[in-house]
């Protein structure tokens, strides 16, 4: 026997995640096509398949075309057989959702709360999710856990805050939230949920810069279609970026950051007025706000390529901002970017929206879960 080769117990457990996989994978299939997938035996993929039965994990779904004889019966996975739920926690709200093995939203919703360093605050917001938890209903066997997105770097373990300027959290700790949770729980960086929900609705993403134009700017660097982690800190910490050396004072204490300039709260302490109202005057071809837009690109192409000097990738904005940016401004931003290179003929990345949704940072959080299990299962 080879030193490293697989027990028959290891074996077993490696063919039921196979045939689990490659029935997730395909929606549905059948039995003869799981056999034909994986060149395993009809009776090994039998006796696996009643055991994912037994455990609620698939069910029959129909039946498929038959050249002959009985028709070969589908099998599927069952979407809300395990249930993550995501949180994100805001200066002024917090979200929460619940998400199935399909990264569906079951669930959502927002509270209008003012973040507070303290025990009571933790207390009234696990309390909060408790009742949400509640209210979804399923036993407690299928929930995998709870994602907390926040503003702030979290260390690798995602057990701390290791630096929150924006919510004056750098000491917040897990334990504020699991003393009162009993499910296993994750702190996350909210800009990489965001992204890590952008991966999950565009999983042919392979290299980008991920943006996130929130209130307070963010992003994550995605290479080789993973969110790219730092030895130290989390790689795409784009907001502070240095545009312009003793520029405008950023909230991390140093001059002349992209946040200053580009995230959705100086564009709305530059414009004086609510996003709504300044993209309505833009639109309408305002001289004051749309010469204030046309600069905002300006600077935004120029972090843009800086990001395209160090890596040569394609580039996604989310966030809040993008659900205000128009086609024409992509062009116009593209345009920008290619005035400030150095090469006239670096045009080869690509530039669009992400599909971000209101609860984008929260469904990431709850999907760390997810992809959790279908990488174990």
């Amino acid at each position: 026997m080879k030193k490293n080769a697989l027990t028959t117990a290891e074996i077993r457990l490696y063919n039921k995640s196979q045939i689990y996989k490659a029935i997730y994978q395909n929606k549905q299939i059948s039995k003869q096509g799981i056999s034909h997938m994986l060149q395993l035996s009809l009776p090994t993929v039998s006796q696996n398949l009643s055991e994912l039965q037994a455990e609620d994990l698939i069910e029959i779904c129909g039946v498929s075309e038959s050249t002959g004889g009985r028709k070969p019966q589908l099998f599927r996975c069952i979407a809300d057989a395990r249930i993550a739920f995501g949180v994100s926690i805001l200066k002024n709200a917090m979200q929460i959702v619940s998400v199935d093995l399909n990264g569906t939203t079951l669930f959502k919703e927002q509270h209008n709360l003012l973040f507070e360093n303290t025990p009571s605050y933790f207390e009234k917001i696990c309390r909060i999710i408790q009742d949400f938890i509640s209210y979804c209903n399923y036993d407690s066997d299928r929930i995998l856990g709870i994602g907390i997105a926040m503003q702030g770097l979290v260390s690798r373990s995602g057990d701390r805050i290791i630096f929150g300027k924006i919510l004056n959290n750098s000491d917040v700790i897990l334990d504020h939230f699991t003393q009162y949770l009993d499910y296993p729980c994750i702190l996350l960086h909210d800009a990489e949920t965001a992204a890590a929900y952008e991966l999950w609705k565009q999983p042919n993403i392979h290299d980008a810069a991920f943006i996130l134009l929130n209130r307070n700017l963010g992003g994550s660097l995605i290479l080789n279609g993973t969110i790219h982690t730092g030895s130290v800190l989390t790689s795409g910490i784009f907001e502070h970026m240095c545009l312009f050396p003793h520029g405008k004072l950023c909230y991390c204490g140093q001059h002349g950051c992209l946040e200053a300039y580009c995230s959705a709260d100086s564009l709305i302490m530059e414009a004086g007025m609510s996003l709504d109202a300044f993209f309505i005057a833009v639109r309408a071809g305002s001289v004051r706000e749309g010469k204030i837009w046309d600069t905002y690109l300006h600077h935004l192409a120029l972090a843009i390529n800086n990001i395209l000097m160090v890596v040569n990738c394609d580039i996604i904005l989310g966030g809040l901002l993008s659900l205000y940016i128009q086609p024409a401004d992509i062009e116009t931003l593209r345009k920008y970017v290619l005035e400030k290179s150095a090469f006239d003929f670096f045009n080869s990345y690509l530039m669009s929206k992400s599909t971000t949704n209101a609860y984008a940072e929260a469904t990431g959080a709850a999907l760390h879960y997810i992809k959790l299990f279908l990488d174990q299962v």
